[in-house]
């Protein structure tokens, strides 16, 4: 009988170890496989990134010409353009005395910047542009500019312009807009 007992263990044993062994490589195939997934989403996460980074400071050195070009006519050339980074963001302005920090302008100047730079992206993709009271802090001159500027861009773009202030865009002289006084319900052309 013991003779017996140590042949059925042995079988038994042997069973076992197979059967482990089959797990083991079991396990060892869908590691692989979860590693040649992970290698793959790592090399799509690289490339998107690369992709993003490429159009960003794309995007950021074309509106950058536009930009600049806009803000030498606003200004009458003291300033020549703002430094945008690659995620278009405002790092400064430039000056003849090179970028200078954002933060040493009036909150006029950079809701005027800020504007230029949403008009520019608009018409970069052919889109509508919403302005709420973006020039709220602007001088009346700088305003002109500015209402000759929508009046160029609403050619190839819609603009919409929410105010407090509409005498800044005097009646009549807005080709083609409606305006609308909340305040009395009435929608004049």
């Amino acid at each position: 009988q013991e003779g017996a007992l140590q042949q059925v263990g042995g079988q038994v044993v042997r069973e076992r170890s197979l059967m482990a062994r089959e797990a083991l490589e079991d396990a060892l195939r869908q590691e692989a496989e979860v590693a040649l997934d992970y290698d793959g989403w790592r090399l799509l996460l690289s490339t998107l990134r690369e992709v993003e980074n490429e159009t960003g400071a794309h995007l950021g050195r074309s509106l950058g010409t536009e930009v600049a070009t806009r803000m030498k006519s606003l200004s009458g050339g003291r300033y020549r353009g703002a430094a945008l980074g690659a995620d278009l963001e405002t790092e400064g302005v430039m000056t003849s005395q090179g970028v200078q920090a954002l933060e040493r302008f009036s909150e006029g100047v950079k809701e005027q910047i800020a504007t230029l730079l949403r008009v520019s992206v608009a018409e970069h993709l052919g889109t509508t542009l919403v302005l709420d009271d973006h020039l709220a802090q602007t001088d009346p001159e700088r305003s002109e500019w500015f209402r000759k500027l929508l009046q160029e861009s609403a050619e190839s773009i819609q603009v919409v312009v929410l105010t407090c202030r509409p005498e800044d865009y005097a009646d009549g002289e807005m080709a083609g807009t409606h305006v609308v006084d909340l305040a009395q319900s009435v929608v004049r052309r």
